[in-house]
């Protein structure tokens, strides 16, 4: 035999002539060797449980990202069946199949709210968001603005009882409809930009309006309407501090287009100006029907006199009312603050009186 080391492999010829040999020193790489595969390669390691020495200073290149499994084995006595996959750590998600929303939040162990787990963009929720929880905060309190149900045409807040409620300011841009049976509203101002507030809406005609208006509770103060004569029912009185001076039937702090009813007095400190006063005299109205006896005497025990009005220190004439209470107590009454007031008008028929009287006595006198 003929060894001859030409510096790669060693060569060994026999002397009988037959084909040469090759063998490697202990000095040789692997290269030296034929071609060996990654699966002749594994046989030959003895220690595959992952506690030995065999250790790659870099990361090993794979051929596709997922790796083949030809036939059922087993990874630390996990049997791999023949049918299924294996992919490495740095692989992503998408070479997995589809997973669906409920089976990833089956896999996520932090379901608290404290976890990293944060979405770039806004989640679609094709489906009704609920909570096992007794209290939800939708949002953080650092949101300043919040945009909820913009899109929506449709909204439902509240649950069908108890109550829902709205912590700061809340605008509405569009129309307001409550269908409850009581609204409530707890401020102290309640501004009303429209025009014309309608109450009792809906109401098919007078009878079905009637006892609609306002009430202030506390005072039992209400403002009614009635279907019985038509009109408005107040149990307080109104009170005009507006002063204007009334020169005409359209001017004034009242002004009435038709006529007024009034069941009491009616207390003037100004003037009352009227083309015309009237009083009621109808005799079917009367009973006791006498003629005024000794009118002269009555008129003589009455006095005109002109004086100033305290009040103003405007000059006036007329009768003192204690005067006329002595021979004609008819014509006086006292006011609610204990002032006598005179009816002028209860005067005149003492006057017709004293002027027959006098007509009588002049008759008399032409007579002798």
């Amino acid at each position: 035999m003929q060894l001859k080391d030409t510096g790669g492999a060693l060569t060994v010829t026999s002397s009988g002539g037959g084909a040469a040999v090759s063998y490697a020193r202990s000095t040789d790489k692997l290269s030296t060797f034929a071609s060996t595969s990654s699966s002749e390669l594994a046989t030959a390691i003895s220690d595959e449980t992952g506690s030995g020495s065999l250790v790659f200073a870099t990361s090993p290149t794979l051929v596709t990202p997922i790796l083949g499994v030809a036939s059922a084995t087993s990874i630390n006595s996990t049997t791999i069946p023949s049918s299924k996959t294996l992919v490495v750590t740095t692989d992503k998600l998408s070479v997995f199949a589809a997973t669906s929303s409920s089976e990833l939040a089956g896999i996520i162990s932090d379901e608290t709210g404290s976890g990293a787990l944060v979405f770039g963009t806004s989640p679609a929720i094709t489906t009704s968001l609920t909570t096992p929880s007794t209290s939800f905060d939708l949002v953080n309190t650092t949101a300043t603005t919040v945009n909820f149900a913009k899109a929506a045409t449709a909204l439902s807040m509240g649950a069908a009882t108890g109550t829902t409620t709205v912590n700061n300011n809340l605008t509405i841009t569009g129309n307001l409809t409550v269908s409850g049976t009581t609204t409530t509203v707890s401020s102290t101002t309640l501004d009303v930009t429209d025009k014309n507030i309608t109450v009792a809406k809906g109401a098919a005609d007078s009878t079905a309006a009637d006892g609609a208006g306002i009430t202030v509770d506390g005072a039992s103060a209400t403002l009614t309407y009635r279907h019985t004569g038509t009109l408005w029912e107040a149990n307080k009185p109104f009170k005009i501090t507006d002063a204007t001076v009334a020169t005409s039937t359209s001017t004034g702090a009242l002004i009435v287009a038709g006529g007024v009813g009034v069941t009491g007095n009616i207390h003037a400190s100004g003037d009352v100006i009227s083309p015309n006063f009237y009083s009621q005299s109808d005799v079917a109205l009367k009973q006791n029907i006498m003629t005024i006896t000794n009118p002269m005497d009555k008129l003589m025990g009455i006095s005109g006199v002109s004086f100033k009005w305290k009040s103003d220190k405007s000059r006036a004439v007329g009768v003192i009312a204690q005067d006329v209470e002595k021979v004609l107590p008819e014509a006086v009454s006292t006011d609610g603050k204990g002032m006598k007031v005179v009816s002028y008008d209860t005067l005149i028929p003492l006057l017709i009186e004293s002027v027959k009287s006098l007509k009588a006595e002049l008759d008399l006198l032409k007579k002798k």
